[in-house]
């Protein structure tokens, strides 16, 4: 019991958990921004790792799954905090983004295989990102959210 322990919390610092000072989004506050626009015709598919009791990951499912009535999202999910092999997965996403160590943690969402986002994002900055990816203008790289600016930074 006592090795669980100190394995759960090398597991939680190794996997932090990124986010920003963004709130639970609600079902709400994205309908007010979409304005009940569907936008199916625009198609991305998002690779998410994340961490079961990580509650960034978790608003950044409840946004990508409440944006999906408007977009057509693929989105596939890959817990890291009890999976080692995803975790190892991630890792390697990690080196192939070039993504300093410490910046690596969850939530972490791929579009398209090209872009890299880390951490929690605000509503506005994954729309955007998910209309630049789903009309074939996906920036490359690894971003991650500015607090100052609110605006996705690329990490290079």
């Amino acid at each position: 019991m006592k090795n669980m322990i100190i394995l759960g919390i090398i597991m939680l610092i190794f996997a932090g958990c990124i986010g920003s000072s963004a709130s639970s989004i609600s079902q709400e506050d994205v309908e007010k921004i979409i304005n009940g626009t569907d936008r199916k015709n625009i198609s991305v598919d998002i690779l998410m790792y994340h961490g079961e009791e990580c509650p960034h990951c978790k608003n950044m499912i409840n946004l990508i799954t409440i944006l999906n009535k408007s977009y057509s999202i693929n989105m596939t999910l890959k817990e890291t905090w009890h999976n080692q092999d995803n975790a190892k997965e991630l890792e390697s996403a990690f080196d192939r983004f070039n993504v300093s160590s410490g910046m690596r943690g969850v939530p972490v969402m791929i579009f398209d295989k090209n872009m890299m986002a880390i951490g929690e994002i605000s509503i506005k900055e994954m729309m955007n990102t998910i209309e630049s990816c789903g009309t074939g203008k996906c920036p490359e790289g690894a971003f991650y959210q500015d607090p100052q600016s609110g605006m996705l930074v690329n990490m290079k």
